[in-house]
């Protein structure tokens, strides 16, 4: 059996602006607990219930601790939304491997396949496939799962992979971030075009 898969992504979507802030604080304190603690305490990231803060940072800072030191510095002082986002998604299949998972044996391979569709049929087929090695996909209660898939195909969306209506959309990587990624972190862009 594999290694029980983190499934805590519907905590927060992409997250740019507080995932950004977050990386800032880093830079100029150094030490993670610290920046928790400004986020919680301080509400630097402006959530108003103190629980929602707790869960909110908890993610971010979780994503961003899988991120090499150059990559996070590099999201602290990006000049550019798209490259902000680019980073933080590899942050997130970093953190996430279920999504890494889906969007590199899923959606990188239908685009590469020139299949330019995706749809909940594919994503439970996946979650179906996934279950013989992480029986905790099947144990998850029906609310849930679709919690995990709206929030996944969400993110798909908000980084122009995929379209409202499901078309698989090419995704052109910002130059600035091309140069951080090894060939193995360009595979997590699945219709990257170069």
């Amino acid at each position: 059996m594999s290694k029980i898969y983190p499934l805590s992504y519907t905590a927060a979507g992409l997250r740019r602006d507080e995932t950004v802030a977050l990386a800032q604080a880093f830079s100029r304190l150094g030490d993670w607990d610290e920046v928790r603690r400004q986020a919680v305490d301080d509400d630097l990231l402006m959530i108003r219930q103190v629980s929602s803060r707790r869960r909110v940072a908890g993610e971010l800072i979780r994503r961003l601790k899988n991120l090499a030191p150059a990559e996070c510095a590099f999201l602290a002082n990006v000049p550019a939304s798209a490259s902000a986002d680019a980073v933080i998604w590899l942050a997130i299949c970093r953190t996430y491997p279920f999504i890494a998972s889906f969007t590199t044996e899923v959606v990188r391979e239908r685009w590469h396949d020139g299949v330019t569709t995706l749809n909940d049929g594919v994503y439970e087929a996946f979650v179906t496939e996934q279950a013989a090695l992480h029986p905790e996909l099947s144990q998850l209660k029906e609310q849930t799962a679709a919690r995990l898939r709206s929030q996944l195909f969400t993110m798909l969306r908000t980084m122009g992979f995929l379209s409202q209506g499901g078309s698989l959309l090419p995704y052109l990587i910002p130059s600035d971030v091309a140069a951080l990624l090894s060939d193995d972190d360009l595979a997590l862009f699945p219709t990257a075009v170069r």
